[in-house]
């Protein structure tokens, strides 16, 4: 008997937890959507590709909690778009300690509202990414992209082939 309780309330708690996820992740904006995939397609000669891509639903001035997994010695980039009509947008990174790592503040989303975050990870672990805006509005949408990069450009990887430089035989005296 006890058991079927504990199992009721564990599955009560998990489609809570769902319905929570999928109404944070359930917006859509079509011109943060086209930045996102913009920024995307700027990287990917670089050798990024995208390792996690979302739209989150905010509210104003509360933070949202995103928990990644990044690998040691790969360079990532942490690309976090607000709207514009936000009167200031926040990015904050912390590490498995609850360590803030980082932190960057936008206060004018009107004219700038894409922080790209560039990480190089030391060990392999799991960080946590705080966003918030502050809205007029009491919710709006914000999108958030992993990009990892998986390969060197071509021009980095091979070095430039150059011909040795022509040498006259010494002549002998």
């Amino acid at each position: 008997m006890m058991k079927k309780i504990v199992f009721v309330a564990a599955a009560l708690l998990l489609a809570n937890l769902a319905q929570a996820q999928q109404n944070m992740l359930g917006c859509m904006d079509a011109s943060l959507r086209v930045q996102a995939e913009q920024v995307k397609r700027d990287l990917k000669p670089q050798g990024f590709v995208s390792v996690r891509d979302m739209m989150i639903t905010m509210k104003s001035k509360e933070s949202v909690g995103i928990p990644i997994v990044l690998t040691q010695g790969k360079l990532y980039q942490l690309v976090f778009i607000g709207t514009r009509e936000a009167n200031n947008m926040h990015f904050e990174l912390y590490d498995k300690a609850q360590f803030r790592i980082d932190e960057r503040k936008f206060d004018k989303p009107s004219e700038s509202n894409l922080l790209v975050y560039s990480i190089v990870p030391e060990k392999t672990d799991t960080f946590m990414v705080a966003l918030s805006q502050n809205l007029r509005t009491k919710t709006a949408c914000g999108s958030f992209t992993i990009l990892r990069q998986d390969e060197l450009p071509a021009a980095a990887e091979k070095p430039a082939k150059t011909k040795p430089a022509a040498t006259k035989p010494k002549s002998k005296k």
